[in-house]
């Protein structure tokens, strides 16, 4: 593997006009053979993430997200975040690599919350949560495509918990410094970018 990207490196540093070369993340591709969601098991059940060592998806019904999917958001979700923030000693992709996302099909209430202005909200109705770096849980249905679901922001969350040591629960409040309107507008642009 390292060998075929190391001549695609080669070839395209190459090439005339190409002003800078993009490194790809570290990931590891999964084998064919590790089984997806099983829509005859009507239980919940833990799907593997293809690409990553160690990242699952937690999913009631199959169709509420595709795996596949899902990876390919946290692949772009990883390049853009390395892009725009930087990635010292490679601690997101190494958090991204062990998440764990819980798909939910009803709203949670939760209280003492923060909006993205920063203002307390004694109780709301929730569609995404980030535990620290132990795993998320947004809420999805068959509806709401995944880009518009709240897996992004909840991303947003994780990897601040993974670069800076704090998750950031007032967003762009004063509480706890991190998050910042350029964090928002991140959620924004990704978003537009993978409709």
């Amino acid at each position: 593997m390292r060998i075929f990207l190391i001549i695609i490196v080669v070839y395209f540093s190459t090439l005339q006009g190409l002003t800078q070369v993009f490194q790809m993340p570290d990931i590891i591709i999964t084998s064919e053979n590790i089984a997806e969601c099983d829509p005859r098991i009507v239980e919940e059940q833990m799907v593997k993430l293809p690409y990553f060592r160690n990242a699952w998806q937690k999913q009631t019904v199959c169709n509420i997200y595709d795996r596949d999917a899902v990876s390919i958001i946290l692949i772009h979700f990883y390049a853009r975040w390395e892009n725009e923030f930087g990635d010292d000693n490679k601690k997101l992709l190494h958090e991204l690599n062990r998440i764990t996302i819980f798909w939910g099909v009803k709203p949670r209430k939760a209280k003492n919350i923060y909006d993205i202005d920063g203002k307390h909200l004694k109780e709301a109705e929730i569609i995404g949560l980030c535990q620290g770096l132990s795993f998320i849980w947004v809420l999805g249905n068959k509806d709401t495509p995944i880009i518009e679901t709240a897996l992004i922001h909840e991303l947003v969350h994780y990897a601040l918990g993974a670069t800076t040591g704090n998750t950031d629960f007032d967003h762009e409040g004063t509480l706890v410094p991190g998050w910042t309107p350029k964090h928002t507008t991140f959620i924004k642009d990704l978003r537009n970018d993978l409709k």
